[in-house]
C-alpha cells in the first residue's frame, strides 16, 4: 500500500502471522522478510495514545546514532506509609517518594544492526527480553524522555478514566 499526503509518502507492507507471535517476534520476522534499505523501524504498542512529536523522536535517534531508542516517561510514586528498610542506621523511611523511569512502549530499532544478528523469533517472549539481549550484544541504546501526553489502555479502568476525562485531552 502507498500513502501520500502533502509532505511525504509512506509505503506500508502487511505481513500476516499464522499464529500470534507478539511485537518482538513480529519485529524479528519483519526484519528478516522485508528490505528496509538500512533504515530504522518504529514500534508502538497498540494500547497507547499520545500526542508525541514523532519527528523529534526520529531526529533524536539519528543525531545520537542509536541502535535502539527507547521512549521513557518518569513516574513519581508517593508511598503514604512508612517503609520498613531494615538497614543498620535506619529502620523506617516515612512516606518516601520514588522517581522511576519506565518504557512507554515506543521504540526505534536500527534495521541494519538487527539483520546482522540473524535473531530467532521464538527466543524472545517480550520486547524487554530483546532489548536486554541487545544491550548484552553492545548495541547503543538511547532513552528519549516523553513530556507529551501519554495514555495507556491496559485495564478497563484506564478506558473508563480516559472517557471521563477525554474533553480535557
Amino acid at each position: 500500500l502507498n500513502f501520500k499526503n502533502n509532505k511525504k509518502s509512506f509505503n506500508l507492507k502487511i505481513l500476516n502471522e499464522k499464529e500470534y507471535l507478539g511485537t518482538c517476534a513480529s519485529l524479528i520476522n519483519l526484519v528478516k522478510r522485508v528490505d528496509f534499505e538500512n533504515r530504522s523501524i518504529l514500534t508502538i504498542n497498540g494500547d497507547i495514545l499520545t500526542n508525541l512529536n514523532f519527528e523529534n523522536l526520529i531526529n533524536f535517534h539519528r543525531l545520537n546514532d542509536n541502535d535502539i531508542t527507547v521512549c521513557i516517561k518518569e513516574l513519581q510514586l508517593k508511598i503514604p506509609y512508612g517503609i520498613i528498610k531494615q538497614q543498620k542506621n535506619k529502620l523506617i523511611d516515612e512516606k518516601p517518594t520514588f522517581f522511576l523511569k519506565y518504557n512507554v512502549g515506543i521504540n526505534i530499532f536500527d534495521i541494519k544492526r538487527l539483520k546482522k544478528l540473524n535473531l530467532n523469533s521464538t527466543k524472545f517472549k517480550g520486547m524487554d527480553e530483546l532489548i536486554n539481549y541487545l544491550k548484552k550484544m553492545k548495541f547503543k541504546i538511547g532513552f528519549f524522555p516523553i513530556e507529551e501526553k501519554l495514555f495507556h489502555f491496559t485495564t478497563k479502568e484506564d478506558v473508563l478514566s480516559f472517557k471521563k476525562n477525554e474533553k480535557k485531552v
